[in-house]
C-alpha cells in the first residue's frame, strides 16, 4: 500500500506525467496565500464528484453502453458540488478558491484508470495532493531561471518544461531494467 501510494504521490503525478495543471501550479507557486484552502476545496470536490462520476457511469451509463458521455456527466455533476462548496468556504472562511480546469481533467483521469471505487477514491485523492505537492519544487525551478535571467519572463517556459522532463527521469529512473536484482540472476 505505501509503495502504491508512493508511485502514484510522486512517480505517477499527473502534474509531471500529463502535464494538468501545470500553468495553474505555476500561478499558485507565486503566491502562498490561499494555498491550503485551495488544496482542501480542490480534494473535497475532486474526490466527491470523481466518486459519484464513477458510481453513475457503473451503474447507468456502462448498462445502457452511454460510458462514453461519462465526461459530460464529470462536468456536470463537478460544477453542481464545486458551487456548493465554493458558497460553504466562502461563508466560513470568507475566501474564493474556485479551480475548474485542473479539477475536472483529475476526475475524467482518476475515473478513467480505476477499476473499482476504492482505486477511484485513492487515486483523486493522490492526483489532488501531488498536484500540491509539486508547487513548491516549480516554485524553485522558477525562481532559479529567474535569478539567472531576470529580464526574460517568456523565454523560462521551454526552461520550466525541460527543468520538468529532467525531475520526470530523474525520478523515473529507478525502473530501468538492468538496475533490477532479477536481472543478474543466472
Amino acid at each position: 500500500m505505501l509503495g502504491m501510494l508512493l508511485y502514484y504521490l510522486i512517480f505517477a503525478s499527473p502534474l509531471l506525467i500529463y502535464g494538468i495543471g501545470l500553468n495553474r501550479a505555476l500561478v499558485l507557486g507565486d503566491s502562498d496565500k490561499g494555498v491550503a484552502l485551495s488544496c482542501l476545496k480542490m480534494l473535497i470536490c475532486v474526490v466527491s464528484s470523481a466518486t459519484l462520476t464513477y458510481l453513475l457511469n457503473v451503474n447507468l451509463l456502462a448498462k445502457v453502453s452511454l460510458h462514453g458521455i461519462y465526461p459530460f456527466m464529470a462536468v456536470l455533476i463537478f460544477v453542481v458540488i464545486s458551487i456548493f462548496i465554493e458558497s460553504i468556504f466562502r461563508i466560513t472562511a470568507k475566501s474564493g478558491t474556485s479551480e475548474f480546469s485542473v479539477s475536472i481533467l483529475i476526475i475524467i483521469l482518476t475515473v478513467n484508470e480505476s477499476i473499482s471505487l476504492y482505486e477511484c477514491v485513492f487515486f483523486s485523492c493522490v492526483a489532488v495532493v501531488s498536484f500540491y505537492l509539486f508547487i513548491p519544487v516549480l516554485r524553485s525551478v522558477v525562481r532559479r531561471m529567474d535569478y539567472n535571467k531576470p529580464e526574460v519572463k517568456s523565454a523560462n517556459t521551454g526552461f520550466i518544461l525541460i527543468s520538468i522532463a529532467v525531475i520526470v527521469l530523474a525520478l523515473l529512473s529507478w525502473n530501468v531494467t538492468w538496475l533490477n536484482g532479477e536481472a543478474f540472476k543466472w
